[in-house]
């Protein structure tokens, strides 16, 4: 279960900015652009959206903890989509930053394909500014 707004602790800028944030990815046709959400690790993001979206849990998915080979990848993935989707709740890719590098160019590649026609919102969480 998510945490309620009140029991956070932030400034009010803070909740109104993320807010307009998830407000301006909605797109015309009801699907949604993906949020890119930028802080420290254990920075609160995943508890300030759940909180921010409180119609559903949060089903995350842990970039660090993904199949390095590209069939379970997908797998894992199409699992984490169906349940948002069933759910009708976000999809949060955390730890996106595991997934940068030379090394994983075909997973994010394969991830993007995935992602693109999802209706579900997708929130992207980093620790840190990509290179």
């Amino acid at each position: 279960m998510s945490r309620r707004l009140d029991e956070l602790v932030l400034t009010k800028q803070t909740v109104n900015e993320v807010t307009a944030a998830l407000d301006g990815t909605r797109r015309g046709d009801g699907s949604f652009d993906p949020l890119f959400l930028l802080a420290p690790r254990h920075g609160g993001r995943k508890a300030l959206v759940g909180a921010l979206l409180p119609e559903a849990p949060l089903v995350v998915m842990n970039g660090a903890s993904l199949p390095r080979e590209i069939e379970p990848f997908e797998q894992v993935v199409r699992e984490a989509l169906c349940e948002a989707v069933l759910q009708g709740s976000a999809l949060y890719l955390d730890d996106a930053d595991a997934l940068a590098g030379d090394e994983n160019a075909a997973r994010r590649v394969r991830l993007t394909e995935l992602l693109s026609d999802v209706r579900a919102r997708l929130l992207i969480g980093l620790n840190g500014p990509l290179d």
